[in-house]
């Protein structure tokens, strides 16, 4: 299964990260990363959270969860179905 995520940044912009079963969420950190010319020094310092809009917009409402770096992405549906709204794990699909 290869897909694609959008992965909004602070400011309203966004970049959009490949994926299939394997990749996980630091490599998606690392992508984000180097696409916005941050150094991979740096990296460490960043993290992702799923967030249950379609936009940064919902990011400020606490409805969001962080995500542990080794996750891969094909486990969010089954590892956050229970935290999340009905419907939501069927987009992340």
């Amino acid at each position: 299964m290869e897909g694609l995520a959008r992965v909004f940044l602070i400011g309203g912009a966004s970049k959009a990260v490949r994926y299939d079963e394997q990749t996980t969420i630091e490599r998606v950190i690392h992508v984000v990363a180097r696409g916005i010319g941050i150094s991979q020094v740096a990296v460490a310092h960043f993290a992702l959270r799923l967030v249950t809009g379609p936009s940064p917009q919902t990011a400020g409402s606490g409805d969001s969860l962080w995500l542990h770096p080794l996750l891969r992405i094909a486990q969010l549906p089954h590892i956050y179905a229970k935290h999340l709204p009905i419907g939501v794990c069927d987009e992340i699909k």
